[in-house]
């Protein structure tokens, strides 16, 4: 179910100020706000998560997002990513593999250290697939062999 915008929330786009940019519903929004280099593009990668109906073209913005040198940026993409696993119950792998390499700089932890199953993650690694089936998340989108998304080959 996607997210409507509340009636007071402003629904023009302004790129100098983030504002509005949480309403974003097209992609070719998104590709031309990372061509510019928009400072708020991240903001824009959330609102097409939030609205667009199709996770398989969301999912290379999220990607792109992750990818970024600004940390803002990657913390935007991760936001993303979460909301296409809430509501689509997706995500691909190349978005899982940029999340598990992604490090904070201010506090390099693991996904595992910094959440409440620390213990359940052997040598810090994340165990994203056990907990995605636990909670019908599917994490072989676009997946055509059937291997898990961690690429383990189990």
């Amino acid at each position: 179910m996607p997210y409507e915008i509340p009636e007071n929330q402003p629904t023009a786009a302004d790129w100098e100020h983030g504002t509005g940019l949480i309403g974003v519903r097209d992609p070719a929004i998104v590709d031309a706000a990372f061509e510019r280099g928009e400072r708020h593009v991240g903001v824009a990668v959330i609102g097409l998560a939030l609205h667009h109906r199709a996770p398989q073209t969301i999912l290379p913005r999220v990607a792109q997002a992750l990818r970024a040198t600004d940390p803002m940026q990657q913390h935007q993409g991760t936001v993303a990513l979460a909301h296409i696993a809430r509501l689509h119950r997706t995500v691909d792998r190349e978005c899982l593999a940029l999340l598990r390499t992604r490090r904070v700089a201010t506090k390099p932890t693991t996904i595992c250290e910094a959440s409440s199953h620390a213990a359940t993650c052997p040598g810090g690694s994340v165990t994203t697939n056990s907990r995605a089936r636990s909670s019908g998340i599917s994490t072989n989108a676009g997946a055509t062999d059937g291997a898990p998304a961690d690429g383990s080959g189990r």
